[in-house]
């Protein structure tokens, strides 16, 4: 039987029979009222079937809406879902996890209260109007206002008159939108320049003492600075000894040498290198601009990370806690891998937080890249994983988002698998026992509580390089607003802490000594980034305040103030390690005669193994700190030590006319042990000293 027809031919709905008792699921009559009620209609629509077209976000007054189709036999009553409001400096990109349910009804419990101590919901919509995106559908195919800014794209709500606590005429603002004045002043704070919603605390700042583009200017400054103090001294003196072992790996000849001469340095790190080395510069120039491009990138990231969490002002002080920290401008200067490592390690708790707020698989997966195939560049790597990983996966855990676990899960046990992989290959041969009696005092040893007596006496000397006392005993307090307010920092805090907690672990296993500050510079990065955004964050939260408003300049002028005394601007950016040998060895290389002898001190022979003119070579030696010694092929040249100082000598006098010394870093005592044998065998023609560095010329 054909449906009936109405005017025009269309087809006319039938009108449904009316049941006798309640729909199976229905809500209770109280929450059926309360939907019906206008200040609820203009808050919420529940998803029905002829709202399965809506879109899945809503934005309702700094809050977030999520609609799904609840399960099978579920009342409508649970169908809601309310988000959180926005944390401080959020970026929204993509989906988000809400809440529980019983932080759902809290925050409409609040939205209700509200709206009942403001009077009502405003005027009523027309008969037969639809929102659209929180105005009519005639507001919505009208254009915007001439100069009116869009929150995300989308107009403001027109139209929203707020009446008084005790009703009458509503108090409305000049601007023209409809809103309050009080309403209308919150949103000009919480609306960012070009569509971007920015934090509460930090926008409000921006709008009452600094331009927004006064922020760009002022890390730009801040940038360029400490990137001054970086280029400082950069490439002015040879390579030291720690730096030769890796510089060996750019001038060896095969891949059985390239292996071998790997030892502690990352394989990509190496390689890297090996590609900077024919540049037409200096190698002290050409091989150092590795170490502190990565140095530039890290100030670069701590700024975009503190901006994304909790506005420019964490940013700006993120990216001054970088830019002036001794650690970071003395290894941005020296060829090792430990500027790598902290850009590493900041970029990965970056991506960590990325994907804590967007909860998407690319996010993930950049994470498990940034991890896995970070750990080619920077050994610290294989520390950062498992701590993040863990974090993440008890965020999951928490929120009860069981695919995002099993996604954490997947990565984790990837990353951790390619891990294992590089550690047994390229990393654990190179361990040797000599390494470990080299750190000996700076691991973690006693008791448990002796050993957190140690660690955190450790890190209060590390961080005080960067921080005054006030910042010391502001940190704490400042963390924990940080953590409780801001949702998004939760896993990366967490992650700090477990991080700390591995490496102390591994410490009193002899296998990372925990008080070596240029080894934990990756960790002391993390801490001073997230310190300086827990003070920005502390700072724009009192300055959003009325009554604690004075007080965050006050706070900022006194924790930027103690920084600047207790810092040594003079001689921030000098090198401690200068040991400038290399261009003594020049002089010898150019200045030798066939007949002359040339007598090496036995910790200066990898420096001379780089700069001779011969092609290095290379045999394992486990002795050593590094597992492998430079061959002295030459019959002329021999190493010569303080204890066997007169056999050496005697003998060099004895087959040569001229004896040429080569020495640095010698140890107390016996650079004057050594001249007293020399001389008793010859007489002094030439002496030159530099840096740490000696040469001399005798004759016999």
């Amino acid at each position: 039987m054909a449906a009936p027809r109405g005017r025009g031919g269309a087809r006319r709905r039938r009108p449904r029979a009316r049941r006798a008792g309640p729909r199976a699921g229905a809500p209770p009559r109280a929450a059926r009222c309360a939907a019906r009620t206008p200040a609820r209609r203009d808050r919420v629509r529940l998803l029905g079937d002829r709202d399965a077209r809506l879109p899945e976000r809503r934005r309702i007054r700094g809050a977030r809406l999520r609609l799904r189709r609840p399960r099978r036999g579920a009342p409508r009553a649970h169908r809601l879902h309310l988000r959180e409001p926005q944390v401080p400096g959020a970026r929204t990109r993509g989906p988000r996890a809400g809440p529980s349910l019983r932080r759902g009804r809290a925050a409409g419990r609040r939205t209700r209260s509200r709206r009942r101590r403001t009077g009502g919901g405003g005027p009523r919509r027309a008969p037969g109007s639809r929102r659209h995106h929180g105005r009519t559908r005639a507001d919505a195919r009208a254009p915007p206002p001439p100069g009116d800014a869009t929150v995300r794209g989308r107009p403001p709500r027109a139209g929203r008159g707020h009446r008084g606590a005790r009703g009458g005429a509503p108090r409305t603002c000049a601007c023209g939108r409809g809103l309050s004045r009080r309403g209308c002043a919150r949103l000009r704070a919480q609306r960012g320049g070009g569509g971007r919603l920015r934090a509460r605390g930090a926008s409000v700042a921006e709008s009452r003492g600094l331009k927004r583009c006064a922020w760009p200017a002022l890390a730009w400054g801040v940038g360029l600075a400490g990137l001054a103090y970086r280029i400082r001294e950069l490439g002015r003196y040879g390579f030291w000894n720690d730096e030769a072992w890796v510089a060996l790996s750019t001038r060896v000849q095969g891949v059985a040498q390239f292996r071998l001469s790997l030892g502690p340095t990352p394989v990509l790190w190496a390689a890297t290198l090996r590609l900077l080395a024919p540049l037409p510069l200096a190698p002290e120039v050409s091989l150092r601009l590795l170490p502190f491009l990565f140095s530039g990138l890290t100030l670069w990231l701590a700024f975009r990370t503190g901006r994304h969490l909790v506005g420019a002002l964490g940013g700006l002080l993120a990216l001054g806690a970088i830019a002036f920290d001794p650690g970071s401008i003395l290894w941005a200067k020296l060829l090792k891998q430990y500027s790598a490592e902290a850009f590493l390690a900041l970029l990965a708790f970056h991506r960590a937080t990325v994907f804590g707020r967007s909860h998407r698989t690319r996010d993930l997966v950049a994470l498990g890249l940034t991890l896995s195939v970070g750990v080619a560049l920077a050994n610290a790597q294989l520390f950062v994983g498992p701590p993040l990983l863990g974090a993440l996966l008890a965020d999951a855990i928490a929120t009860e988002d069981w695919p995002r676990a099993r996604a954490v899960v997947a990565a984790g046990v990837a990353v951790g698998a390619w891990d294992l992989a590089y550690f047994k290959i390229l990393v654990a041969p190179h361990l040797t026992a000599s390494l470990a009696e080299y750190w000996d005092n700076a691991y973690v040893t006693g008791s448990a509580d002796q050993a957190a007596r140690f660690v955190v006496r450790t890190l209060q000397a590390m961080l005080g390089a960067t921080w005054s006392g006030l910042g010391m005993v502001l940190a704490l307090p400042s963390l924990v607003a940080l953590f409780v307010r801001v949702r998004a920092t939760r896993p990366v805090l967490l992650a700090i802490v477990l991080l700390i907690a591995e490496l102390a672990w591994l410490s009193s296993r002899r296998l990372v000594p925990f008080n070596a500050s240029r080894v934990m510079l990756f960790l002391l990065t993390v801490l001073n980034v997230h310190l300086a955004m827990a003070f920005g964050f502390a700072a724009s939260q009192l300055w959003s305040r009325r009554a604690l408003w004075p007080l965050a300049p006050l706070l900022l002028a006194l924790l930027v103030r103690d920084i600047a005394v207790r810092r040594n601007w003079a001689s921030l950016g000098l090198v401690e390690q200068a040991e400038n040998l290399g261009p003594l060895v020049r002089i010898v290389e150019e200045s030798r005669r066939p007949e002359d002898a040339v007598l090496v001190y036995d910790r200066s022979v990898y420096v001379y193994a780089y700069y001779q003119g011969r092609t290095p070579v290379l045999v394992p030696a486990p002795g050593t700190t590094v597992g492998f010694a430079p061959l002295i092929d030459d019959p002329g040249v021999s190493v010569v030590d303080a204890k066997h100082a007169p056999e050496t000598a005697a003998r060099a006098f004895d087959r040569h006319p001229r004896v040429w010394l080569l020495g640095s870093r010698f140890r107390a005592g016996e650079e004057s042990r050594i001249l007293r044998v020399l001389r008793a065998h010859g007489r002094l023609i030439a002496e030159s000293r530099r840096e740490r560095a000696l040469l001399l010329l005798l004759e016999r």
